[in-house]
């Protein structure tokens, strides 16, 4: 396959050799592009044809001096660059001593498993087993996010150019196991709001509310917010101005038909889920959950304006 950049969008493309010097389309923004003819590796070729001489040799050289070593009895030690001769030693001709039998060890004792339950009552807690999956998971690259989704949406920016794509569908990996991990558990939170709205069309108010950071993730990989919808006739939009303290009940289940800025969220996608970044956000991965509906919701400390 050769790859190489569309002209138009950016994104990263894949075509077979035998399209060298033709037209092929971009899959993102439909750009027709020209497939570049591929070069011959002919120096990588001879650079690894020298470094297998050199290791002959050196292996040569290795096997030489051990023979004679063996031939005359003495052992050849070498150390920066100078030799030095010393006899071998004599072996005994006396049978070993027989040991005394020991005591067994004792066996070794397993750590408490972890708590299944603590990342469903901690936050914090949730951050770090969320954390976990992603650092050992594979983040695919553009090719794969436009080549290998089967139902994917892509998110654009105000110039109309890719950002983010999501799997619409579980066949990428990574979110399978967020789905096996996370969906459908019932979670008691408590964290910080970063931003508040409100629907205009069913009065509906919404929150951001931050996962705490963790260190270790892969470059390029963050966390961001759990998006929740409050049950009616519980907060009103005037009682957020930011930075409040929440604690809030709700189930890890895709909110159906929902509405968040005039964006509709698609039915399907498990809460827990990873915007891949594409084009201008090459290399990035975030991490949402959401938006999901609270079923109880209250205010442990008010934000810095009231």
């Amino acid at each position: 396959m050769i790859q190489y950049a569309c002209a138009k969008c950016g994104a990263m493309l894949e075509s077979p050799r035998s399209l060298a010097g033709q037209q092929d389309k971009c899959p993102l923004c439909g750009h027709v592009c020209i497939v570049p003819s591929a070069k011959p590796r002919v120096a990588l070729i001879l650079g690894l044809a020298g470094l297998c001489a050199v290791l002959v040799a050196a292996a040569a050289i290795v096997l030489w001096f051990s023979l004679r070593g063996r031939e005359t009895g003495q052992v050849a030690s070498y150390s920066s660059g100078l030799t030095q001769i010393a006899e071998s030693p004599r072996v005994s001709e006396d049978p070993p001593a027989p040991r005394a039998p020991q005591p067994p060890s004792p066996s070794p004792v397993a750590p408490p498993p972890p708590k299944e339950a603590d990342w469903r009552r901690d936050l914090n807690q949730f951050s770090i087993e969320l954390a976990a999956i992603v650092r050992e998971a594979k983040i695919p690259t553009e090719s794969e996010l436009m080549n290998q989704f089967r139902e994917k949406i892509v998110f654009t920016g105000k110039d109309g150019r890719p950002m983010y794509v999501i799997d619409e569908t579980p066949s990428d990996p990574l979110q399978s196991q967020l789905s096996k991990k996370f969906h459908g558990a019932e979670v008691e939170w408590t964290g910080t709001v970063t931003n508040w709205g409100e629907v205009r069309k069913t009065g509906e108010i919404l929150l951001w509310v931050k996962i705490p950071d963790v260190n270790g993730l892969p470059k390029g990989a963050s966390l961001t917010d759990v998006l929740i919808y409050l049950p009616k006739d519980s907060l009103r939009f005037k009682d957020f101005s930011g930075g409040e303290i929440v604690s809030f009940t709700a189930k890890l289940e895709r909110k159906k038909s929902a509405s968040v800025h005039n964006l509709n969220v698609p039915e399907g996608v498990d809460p827990v889920h990873p915007f891949f970044g594409v084009g201008q956000e090459r290399g990035k991965v975030e991490f949402e959950v959401g938006p999901i509906d609270a079923q109880s919701i209250k205010i442990v400390s008010k934000g810095k304006n009231k």
